[in-house]
């Protein structure tokens, strides 16, 4: 794929991405995830628009840290109502249960959560919690946060993200595309908007990437389809992706960093 650019964040706005399927992983029921050291719980600010993180969680040996990021100070100053996402037992100190702003983002053993695991190939019911709301971003009914994991590299510096389509209730395409899609009859392509990355089947646009790689720094390596949904078992079509970007430090932003 040739898709280079040395400019911050993963693509620079002129370039177009050819996305394939990777058949193999495809038709793989599980497929283990990369290593995940934490998670970031963002939202898009209401003034600027763009995703910011705003806490990190980490994993370490006997459970979990919390920390707010370096932005925390100005987000709680100009939105008091921001000020207290963690409480103060959970500020710094290790605790064997996740954070309470994370917790209820967690997968339950429901029937609804067993087949998001087939689409987001993750086994059921020994759910990967982490890899769960990392590959569907975090969302509940209610608020507007989302996850962005934190990815350690691979021995060549690769970053390698696993994640759904975002905004795809925007869609009202016809079915009659999304079985085209199934049978691999067009080709899909990612490209760089104003202000998000989307992804167009022969012109349509199918969803966008999660905002949080506006901040990714690295260049993408290869951009790869791993799952659709299934609409017998899910409501709505979305897509699983495979994004692998090479990086010295793909959260080399100083949003990414803590307090």
């Amino acid at each position: 794929m040739n898709v280079k650019s040395a400019a911050r964040g993963i693509i620079s706005k002129s370039n177009v991405c050819e996305v394939g399927i990777n058949e193999e992983e495809f038709s793989a029921t599980v497929i283990e995830s990369p290593k995940i050291n934490g998670l970031y719980l963002g939202w898009i600010r209401k003034d600027t628009r763009k995703w910011e993180p705003l806490v990190k969680l980490t994993i370490v040996d006997g459970g979990y840290t919390a920390q707010y990021t370096s932005n925390y100070e100005e987000i709680s100053a100009l939105y008091p109502g921001y000020k207290d996402l963690l409480i103060w037992s959970e500020l710094n100190v290790i605790n064997r249960d996740f954070p309470h702003i994370f917790r209820n983002r967690m997968p339950l053993l429901r029937n609804d959560v067993k087949n998001d695991c087939e689409f987001l190939k993750l086994d059921y019911p020994q759910i990967d919690k982490i890899a769960y709301v990392s590959r569907y971003g975090g969302r509940i009914c209610g608020d507007q946060f989302s996850i962005c994991p934190s990815i350690e590299p691979d021995a060549s510096g690769n970053y390698i993200f696993y994640c759904t389509l975002n905004g795809v209730e925007e869609r009202a395409e016809p079915r009659k595309i999304w079985q085209q899609i199934r049978n691999r009859a067009g080709e899909f392509k990612l490209l760089k908007g104003e202000d998000k990355y989307r992804l167009e089947f022969e012109g349509i646009i199918l969803g966008y990437l999660e905002n949080y790689f506006e901040l990714i720094n690295g260049e993408i390596e290869r951009i790869e389809i791993i799952n659709f949904t299934d609409p017998i078992k899910c409501q709505g079509h979305s897509v699983l992706l495979k994004i692998i970007i090479h990086s010295k430090n793909a959260y080399a932003h100083r949003l990414f960093q803590d307090i």
